[in-house]
């Protein structure tokens, strides 16, 4: 049976790096118990985050090539939030909107 890869994508703002990374290590430990106690489900869970699958690019904006390599398929979207939202994109400043942006829309 081939392996069966459940994408996590994870957007949040910068000041939960301490939550980002305790994510992190919690998703590998899911997947070394699924590995050890059901290997038969042959399943992985795989985290999708700008500061882990995100190369320098130049592009219209950081947003921009933020949303240019982050795949839209992905199958759980993790949003996780504290004191801050983000800083207004390049394209938000431009058009005078407060709206927030999302990876892939």
């Amino acid at each position: 049976m081939a392996q069966r890869i459940i994408s996590i994508f994870l957007s949040s703002p910068s000041d939960v790096a301490e939550e980002r990374h305790a994510l992190s290590s919690l998703i590998s430990e899911i997947n070394d118990v699924v590995a050890f106690l059901a290997p038969e489900r042959n399943v992985n869970l795989m985290l999708i985050h700008y500061e882990t699958n995100v190369y320098p690019n130049i592009g219209s904006g950081p947003q921009d090539v933020i949303n240019s390599q982050i795949p839209i398929d992905y199958d759980i979207h993790f949003g996780m939030m504290w004191k801050r939202c983000g800083t207004p994109t390049k394209s938000a400043e431009r058009h005078g909107r407060g709206i927030r942006s999302s990876a892939g829309a």
